[in-house]
This record gives structure tokens, C-alpha cells and sequence, in this order.
């Protein structure tokens, strides 16, 4: 069943509110009469049995899609993987035939002509370039007047928004795609024998690196070559400004032979013949793209490695878990993140195309990852962008899963001892094997015997749970099983694990930086903008941030949603426009929308830079609190600041 992206908008809002609302609430989101949502919900009802969802329906009052959490996620992510990533590579496919059209032909078009060329609607067209006009560059730009749509700009600027638009058509429409899906994709614009010579070029290339690029690297850089020598091919001549090449850049790196290698079968097999200049840009890229160093590696890592060593004592500190003596981390780090600063320097970005699963999966170390990295952004003066603290991000949870000790699990069962077996059989199999899955009686059950288990699964209420329980039935069914899967992800793998791990067992500064008079409750706000003014206004008015704390704000916003997990957002900015350090919390009864996630509590954090530190150390209690749904649902009932004050720090 073909599933328009309306239905796809409704069915998301649907799974997140927790209140009845009327058909005229969902109409104005989505911008449709209310006739519109009702006839689409008669069309969803089906869709909505089949995943064990009941839509009930309450005059006066709305309609409300009920369940249990894991089937909304399976409607959600099922229907997204069938339905939406076939309309992006028809919108991408499109984009890339325009893109051919006035850059790799040089073309002047008019809307009408590729109406006409595309057999689509003049306002798709109009869309379409919009879009494309996101990848436009300070070298490179998309022009529209009454004598057609071109582009202009220099070469440079025209290769870089061509590998940036096929570097997010890639991304977008292909997740985690190979070599030969990429070499696919590219064959409709690029010439055959160029892309066999790329093809070529990183297969020898994979066998002479210590350490074998990640897919999205490699693509990236497969993206690159291909657009470079296809160029040159064609008789375009690439200038690269100086300031691309900075004085820390070319001399420093000791891959240039392979840059020349590069070249050299260029010119034997296509009579390509790159210059000095060009060459010097491969080499640039070839570092930028991971590709690992050698001879003056060590001059590059003695240039970091007090930095990157630093940054891991301190992100250690937070999570309660030593990683300063993982040797593995700090290779990983140095070889990700010397590259990483050069290329943000010099405007090149690279997508992590598992972007959302790594901030959804570990948002507590992504953000505390991002607070620790701020000393080196204000050290070497980039910005680094979301996808970039992911990478970062990656690192850092592989270390702990090396240094993290095994899982712990107790089953209490009221039943005999054949049924007890069954039940445990059943549940060591759907937990993977570095679990301990052990059984005990229910009059055992006490504080001590449960002080290093992780969590419990009973087939008894428990009245007084020393740790995080699920009950389940003596023949516990697949759906249950399912359930125990989504604990062990929550408390055995998870944060909440770790931070019941960290030493740091209280907050310390935060208390005092949390002021009655910046705690508030609204049921009015209706998006997200209007939250930041509202708490940067009051924060302002009160001589405790600048005017300038306020672009920050949206500047760290436009990098990377401060939306945390479990209905929570933690907005927060550089110091430098912070006078003295405040804390504000806003309630949401109602939630607001934070990007595509629905908020209830908005902790904004200005901190003044000599206060960061032990800010940062009160962090993981604080989101140790707050990662709990039972937390949440309880805290937005509240209506006193005093009361709301007591239950976040208590």
C-alpha cells in the first residue's frame, strides 16, 4: 500500500501525543481541512490493527492512538524504511538531472524546459531547486533571473557543490551504501571509464592502509575522485585557493605519494594529466578522508596528543569508567580527530549516516561528548557539527563496551521449578550471551542481593524494587520477550547503567546555579523558538547572559538538535556571552515539537567558562534523573517552582 508522506506526518504525531486531541488539532499541524485527517484515518485504522494499535475515538474530546510503546516504534520505523526512502531517490534522481543540465553541461534552463525535459509540475521544479540551492557555496551560486536558472562560480566552487549533493544523495537515499551501489548511482553522470579507474584506485589503495576506511569515507572519497577527474576529463582546469590549502596543511602531510600514484594512473589509462596544484588538493583530501598517515604521523600526533589525552581523562571523570589507559581509544582518536580538525577548518563536512541511531541509542554521552569537546573547538577555532561529535561519539561507546563489565539479570518466579526453567531458558536466549541470567526465590529478594544486577524480571508484582523490574507472564510470550530486549538496551547496554556506575553520586553546582525565579511552567508555547526567546529573555533581563547569548543559542540549535531523550532538551551555549552562570528549567505539560521530537522539559545552560568543568561533572546525575519516563510524567504535574526545584535535585 503506497503511503503519502501526510499519512506518514499524521501516523508519527499520532504515535507521540499521550492525550486525546481533536481531528482539528492534526489539521492544523498538517495544514489539511478536518475532513482530510478523518478520511485518512479511516484509511489507517487497518494498518494500525495490524500492529496491535487501537485508535479510539472520544466525542468531544478527540482521538487517541493506544498500545504498547514497542509497536508504535515497529509502525513508525516500518513504514518509514517501505515507504518514504522511495520518494527521496525519486526527488533526489530528479535533482541529479538538473544538476546535470546546468553544471556538468553548463547550461541555462528555464523552469519550463526541464518541466518539459522532467514531465513534472513547474512548482515541483521550483522545490527541486530550492534544494539544491542548500549545497550552493561562497564560490559557487545557483542563479534565477528572467534569462533562465545557471550556475556561476568557479570551478573549485562547482566541484564542491557536486560532491556535496551526491555525498547527501548517497546518504539520504542509500544508508551504508558499497562501493558498487555508489559506482551505480554515478554511472548516469559520470563517464563509465573514469569511475572504473577510481574503482580501481581504491581497491590497491584498501590494500597498502593500516587501517581500512569506513564505508562513509570511502564513498565521500570514491564521490570525490570521480567528480575531479571526471572534470578534468571534460577540460575543466581546478584552482584551489591558498587559504584551502592553509601553511599547516600540505607540508604536513606524508600521503602525497599516493596523490601522485593517483595522478600517474589517471594519466596512463585516461591521458588525464593533473597538475602540481591539483595533486596538492588530492593529497589535502586523501588526509581529510581518514586515509592514515605514516612518516609525519608521529609530528601530527605530538601537534594533539596532549589534547586528545585530555579530553579522555576528562569524558572518563563523567562516566565513572577509566578509559585513559585504553590504548585503542587513543589511537582512534588520534587518527579520527587530527584529520577531523583540519577538514572542519577548511569547510569540508562528511555525514554519519548513522546519525540518528547514535544520538537516540547513547544521548547521553553525545552530549556529554559534545560539553567536553568544546575546549578543543575553542582551542583550534572550528565549530563542529553534529554528525561530527557522532563520530566522536562512536569512539568513545566502542571504549566502553571494552572496559563495561558483564550484564547482570535476575529472574524472581513464584511458580515451580519446571515452569522457572522454561521461563529462564527462554529469556537467556533472547538476551545475548554476556548476560548472567540467575534465579531466585522471591523471599530473597532484598537491597544487598540485588546491589550489582541491572535489572529485574519478575512474574510477580513487586511492591518494593530495589532496581528497575518488568513483569512478564510464568510462559513468558514473543511480545514480552521483546520487552525484556528493550530493558536490557535501557539498563544493561545502556546510559542508564553507566551513570548508575559513575562515582559522582550528587550534584554540587548545579543547585546553586538553579534559581527559583528561572523556573517555570507554560501551556501556551507552541514551538520550540518561542521556548529559547522566552528562557533567554528572563535570562537576559536578569543581567545574567548578553544579547549575543542568544545567537549562540540558535547557532548550537542550527548545528545539531539539543533534544536530548525521553522528552527533554538541554539548549546551551558558549560562555563567552555568559556573565554569571544560570540555570533555567521550563515545564511543558502540554510538549512542544523540538525538531521532530515532542518536549517537556527544557533545562537551559548558561555557564560561565570558569564553571564549565564542574558543571559538566554534575551533568550525568542530572540525566541520570531525567531518562525516565515515570520522572517526566511525574515532574509536568507539578505546578510550584519550589516543588519542581526539590524533585530534580532531591
Amino acid at each position: 500500500m503506497k503511503i503519502k508522506r501526510r499519512k506518514y506526518q499524521l501516523i508519527e504525531m499520532l504515535c507521540q501525543e499521550r492525550e486525546y486531541k481533536p481531528m482539528s488539532y492534526y489539521a492544523r499541524k498538517l495544514d489539511v481541512s478536518s475532513r482530510t485527517i478523518s478520511n485518512d484515518l479511516n484509511d489507517l485504522d487497518g494498518i494500525f490493527k495490524k500492529y496491535d494499535l487501537i485508535l479510539e475515538k472520544r466525542p468531544n474530546y478527540g482521538v487517541l492512538l493506544k498500545g504498547k510503546e514497542a509497536n508504535f516504534k515497529h509502525l513508525i520505523t516500518n513504514f518509514y524504511d517501505n515507504g518514504n526512502i522511495d520518494s527521496l531517490k525519486e526527488r533526489y534522481k530528479r535533482q541529479a538531472e538538473i544538476i546535470r543540465e546546468i553544471i556538468l553541461y553548463g547550461k541555462v534552463v528555464t523552469y519550463q524546459d526541464l518541466s518539459d525535459k522532467l514531465y513534472i509540475n513547474s512548482s515541483v521544479i521550483y522545490q527541486d531547486m530550492e534544494n539544491l540551492k542548500r549545497f550552493q557555496n561562497s564560490y559557487c551560486q545557483i542563479i534565477s533571473d528572467r534569462n533562465g536558472t545557471r550556475v556561476k562560480g568557479t570551478e573549485y566552487g562547482k566541484q564542491k557543490l557536486l560532491k556535496q549533493f551526491f555525498n547527501c544523495y548517497i546518504n539520504k537515499c542509500y544508508p551504508n551504501a558499497s562501493i558498487e551501489v555508489v559506482s551505480d548511482v554515478l554511472s548516469s553522470y559520470y563517464p563509465n571509464s573514469v569511475i572504473a579507474v577510481v574503482t580501481d584506485i581504491l581497491d590497491s589503495l584498501s590494500d597498502i592502509l593500516k587501517r581500512l576506511l569506513e564505508e562513509y569515507y570511502l564513498n565521500s572519497l570514491f564521490i570525490f575522485l570521480v567528480t575531479i577527474a571526471s572534470r578534468k576529463k571534460s577540460g575543466r582546469e581546478l584552482i584551489v585557493d591558498f587559504e584551502i590549502l592553509n601553511q599547516e596543511g600540505i607540508e604536513l602531510l606524508s600521503n602525497y605519494h599516493l596523490a601522485v600514484e593517483i595522478s600517474n594512473q589517471f594519466k596512463k589509462r585516461l591521458g588525464i594529466q593533473f597538475v602540481k596544484n591539483e595533486i596538492d588538493y588530492i593529497s589535502y583530501q586523501l588526509f581529510m578522508h581518514r586515509v592514515e598517515l605514516s612518516i609525519n604521523n608521529k609530528y601530527l600526533e605530538n601537534m594533539f596528543s596532549k589534547d586528545i589525552k585530555y579530553f579522555i581523562n576528562s569524558i572518563s571523570k563523567s562516566l565513572g569508567l577509566n578509559l585513559t589507559n585504553d590504548q585503542q581509544l587513543y589511537d582512534a582518536l588520534i587518527c579520527h580527530m587530527v584529520p577531523m580538525i583540519y577538514r572542519v577548518r577548511s569547510n569540508v563536512s562528511i555525514e554519519n549516516p548513522i546519525l540518528n541511531q547514535v544520538k537516540n541509542n547513547y544521548p547521553v554521552l553525545f552530549n556529554l561528548s559534545w560539553f567536553h569537546l568544546n575546549e578543543i573547538s575553542n582551542k583550534f577555532h572550528i565549530f563542529l557539527s553534529e554528525d561530527e561529535v557522532s563520530f566522536i561519539t562512536i569512539h568513545l561507546q566502542v571504549a566502553i563496551e571494552r572496559a563495561s563489565s558483564r550484564g547482570h539479570v535476575i529472574v524472581v518466579c513464584k511458580t515451580g521449578l519446571l515452569t522457572s526453567e522454561l521461563l529462564v531458558n527462554r529469556i537467556r536466549k533472547s538476551l545475548p550471551s554476556s548476560v548472567e541470567v540467575n534465579v531466585i526465590p522471591l523471599n530473597e529478594l532484598n537491597e544487598e542481593n540485588t546491589k550489582n544486577v541491572d535489572f529485574i524480571i519478575s512474574t510477580v508484582q513487586l511492591e518494593n524494587s530495589y532496581k528497575p523490574y518488568i513483569k512478564v507472564s510464568p510462559l513468558v510470550d514473543d511480545e514480552e520477550l521483546r520487552e525484556v530486549y528493550d530493558y536490557y538496551l535501557k539498563y544493561s547496554k545502556g546510559e542508564i547503567r553507566r551513570l548508575n556506575h559513575s562515582k559522582q553520586k550528587i550534584m554540587k553546582l548545579i543547585p546553586s546555579l538553579m534559581n527559583l525565579k528561572h523556573i517555570y511552567m507554560e501551556n501556551d508555547f507552541k514551538t520550540k523558538e518561542e521556548c529559547l526567546d522566552y528562557l533567554f529573555q528572563n535570562l537576559y533581563e536578569d543581567d545574567c547572559v548578553d544579547k549575543k547569548f542568544r545567537d549562540d543559542i540558535y547557532e548550537r540549535e542550527s548545528l545539531g538538535s539539543t533534544y536530548l531523550s525521553l522528552g527533554v532538551s538541554f539548549p546551551h551555549a558558549m560562555p563567552t556571552y555568559v556573565r554569571k552562570s544560570a540555570i533555567s528549567v521550563l515545564l511543558l505539560p502540554n510538549g512542544v515539537f523540538w525538531d521532530e521530537h515532542r518536549v517537556y522539559l527544557v533545562i537551559m545552560l548558561a555557564i560561565k567558562s570558569d564553571e564549565i568543568k564542574e558543571t559538566i561533572k554534575d551533568l550525568p546525575v542530572l540525566y541520570k534523573k531525567v531518562l525516565d519516563y515515570q520522572f517526566i510524567n511525574n515532574l509536568v504535574r507539578l505546578n510550584e517552582p519550589e516543588d519542581i526545584k526539590k524533585m530534580l535535585l532531591e
